[in-house]
Parts: structure tokens; sequence; C-alpha cells
């Protein structure tokens, strides 16, 4: 077995099995393995690795837990972390991890929330929208502590990837062959 391959299956269970592992909301390693995939592996391979985890997982929960499958959040759950997948390909991701850590978890905050918020839970009006963003500051809360003990854990071997690269072409992004 190929060992580009084992890196493959290893990242997707990984992102799986913690999506599936009881943990406290949002505390889960996807975020920042989405950020960071740039540092791994070609953009079209870590959006698909992106999706994978995504999809395996949601069926692992539907099957589990009896969650629904898909909704309308799907669309602002999926989008929201490839468009974080995408992010971690620019310069600046790549340069200033912290701010993009806490960008990355700001934006996908405020994205999935929007679309909490466009459903039927909360009145479509400002107030709503205000109060969809203040019932969900703890999940905030828990993803930027998730992320920054992922920051801790994997900072320095990030960052000593992301450095190895040419400081003039910083957009070499794959050591594998995918």
């Amino acid at each position: 077995m190929p060992l580009s391959f084992l890196y493959l299956f290893s990242w997707v269970l990984f992102g799986v099995l913690f999506r599936l592992a009881p943990h406290v909301a949002n505390y889960s390693p996807l975020l920042m393995m989405c950020l960071w995939s740039s540092a791994f592996w070609r953009k079209s391979t870590a959006l698909v690795l992106t999706l994978l985890i995504l999809f395996l997982s949601d069926v692992g929960l539907h099957w589990i837990c009896h969650y629904p499958l898909f909704g309308a959040w799907s669309v602002f759950d999926y989008s929201g972390f490839l468009m974080i997948t995408l992010y971690g390909f620019h310069r600046f991701a790549t340069t200033l991890l912290f701010a993009s850590m806490v960008m990355a978890n700001l934006f996908l905050w405020m994205w999935t929330n929007f679309g909490v918020w466009l459903g039927p839970y909360y009145p479509h009006t400002l107030a709503g929208l205000l109060q969809c963003y203040w019932m969900a500051l703890p999940f905030l809360k828990n993803s930027i502590i998730s992320s920054l003990m992922m920051f801790l854990l994997w900072g320095k071997s990030i960052w000593n990837k992301f450095s190895l690269r040419s400081p003039h072409n910083l957009t070499e992004y794959p050591t594998y062959p995918f």
C-alpha cells in the first residue's frame, strides 16, 4: 500500500473520528485541519478531503445519533469549511498562523450562525440576528479553545512546514504527488 494513501486515509480518519467522538460542541480539530491542509495537500486534494470528512462524519452522526443527514444548515457548514480550506492557501494564512486561526474561527462562527438565523429559529430582523450571534458565543469560545489547543500541539511543525518553502514562491504547496 503506498505511503501517500496512508497519509490520505489517516487524515480523513482523524477528522471523521474527532467529529464522531463525544465532545463539547464545536471542540474539534476540523477547522484547523482545513486551515492547515495547504501544508500537506494540493488545493484540489484538500477540498476533496474536507468534503469527504464532512460527508462521512455527517453520515456517521446520522447513523449513530439519528441526527438529520442534511439540511439547509449543511450548505453553510460545508461552504464555510471549504472557504477556510481555500483561505489556507493564501499567503497571509501561511505566514501569520495565529491570526489566521482567529480569523478562521470568527468567519466560520459568523457564516454558520448566519445560516442558523436564516432558518426558523430566530426572527428575521436585526434583533433576531444579534440574538442568534449572542446565543452562539459559547460555541465560538469552544471553537477558539479547540483551535488554540491544535495550534499549541501542531503549530511549530506546521510553521516549519511552511517555512521550508521558498520565500519567493509561496505557491509551491504540495509535498505529496496528489
